[in-house]
């Protein structure tokens, strides 16, 4: 089974497993950026096909993600595209009956021991634990998915 972990934003961390272990080397961030000359929908058809790549089995995968609520996004454009891979990956997974689930910001971020913690110490947590890490966004979805896997009862209990 594969096991996906998603910092859901125009820049997409994530990580994933086959075999229930967590590994920085299996992690990254996918950039959906606005291009120059593009219509404001293109990030989320972009979003679209990038899952459509990614998810290689529907019957075999399960996706978690970061779930934010609308009041810790700093300004209402980042709450708006949040709102919009939200929507995208919902619809995406409900299509095809993928299981999908948010996991909530401050428990993700216990991972730290804070449920506060900003994204240098998510960063740091995450290079001792997983080893390097490419980016802040990389190393959310790493937590998200480690958190994901203690859920489902297939890593070592350890966050």
């Amino acid at each position: 089974m594969r096991v996906i972990g998603l910092d859901l934003g125009t820049k997409c961390g994530y990580a994933y497993t086959n075999d229930g272990k967590v590994r920085s080397i299996q992690s990254g961030v996918a950039d959906f950026s606005p291009r120059r000359d593009e219509g404001g929908g293109m990030r989320f058809l972009r979003f679209r096909r990038w899952l459509s790549e990614f998810v290689h089995d529907p019957e075999d995968t399960i996706i978690f993600f970061e779930s934010v609520v609308p009041q810790a996004h700093r300004g209402g454009t980042a709450a708006h595209v949040y709102g919009g891979f939200l929507g995208i990956l919902s619809e995406f997974c409900e299509s095809r009956s993928i299981p999908f689930r948010g996991l909530p910001v401050a428990t993700i971020k216990h991972a730290t021991g804070s449920g506060r913690s900003g994204k240098p110490a998510m960063l740091g947590a995450a290079f001792t634990k997983f080893g390097p890490v490419d980016s802040e966004d990389a190393a959310d979805a790493l937590w998200t998915l480690s958190l994901g896997l203690k859920e489902l009862g297939e890593n070592d209990g350890e966050f």
